[in-house]
């Protein structure tokens, strides 16, 4: 599941990224064009490896076992 959720976070940034592979266009390189791609693709996987973080340490402070 993370690699193709890597490919996807990619295919917004890359213009050589093919996600729909025997397609040869990506639809999604100019998405976010107005905005900045790098802008929103890094700022959502540094929010949610906060959140990740946070979350981790939730549960090792409530007992919970870490890979359940």
């Amino acid at each position: 599941m993370g690699a193709y959720f890597h490919v996807f976070l990619d295919s917004f940034l890359y213009s050589e990224m093919t996600p729909f592979y025997p397609l040869q266009n990506n639809i999604f390189v100019n998405a976010f064009s107005a905005y900045g791609s790098y802008t929103i693709i890094y700022g959502f996987c540094g929010i949610t490896a906060l959140l990740g973080i946070v979350l981790y340490f939730y549960k090792i402070r409530k007992g919970i076992a870490i890979l359940d």
